[in-house]
């Protein structure tokens, strides 16, 4: 998407922030970002009433072997972290998604040996 000859990107978010509540941008950059107020520009008493179509893509599951084998996401890096802090472990050097689940199946049996946890969980 573009404005003029300068693309719009995510500091174009903070220069229309700052148009619109009068603010001072933060960087060079975003004070010569191009700003959305071009088209946010609809006035309430002519509200956009169509919907788009959004068809959902179908989801195939990865076969458990192949999943686990997967790199892990920083989500799963931050559960892990989380995960071993309530442990009181320090975080162990992960790469694959297997691996964490490992990891967090053993959080969990140490935790049902203490009877933190009820065995359903």
């Amino acid at each position: 998407m573009a404005s003029g000859p300068t693309p719009f990107d995510h500091t174009s978010i903070i220069k229309t922030l700052c148009e619109r509540w009068d603010l001072e941008g933060l960087t060079a950059r975003d004070r010569a970002a191009p700003s959305f107020a071009s088209v946010l520009n609809r006035s309430a008493e002519h509200p956009r009433l169509d919907t788009p179509e959004v068809t959902a893509r179908p989801y195939k599951r990865l076969a458990e072997p192949k999943a686990h084998e997967g790199p892990l996401s920083h989500l799963g890096h931050q559960v892990l972290e989380l995960s071993s802090a309530v442990v009181g472990e320090t975080v162990p050097v992960v790469k694959k998604a297997g691996e964490a689940v490992e990891h967090l199946f053993r959080h969990k049996q140490q935790r049902e040996a203490t009877g933190e946890v009820p065995d359903d969980v």
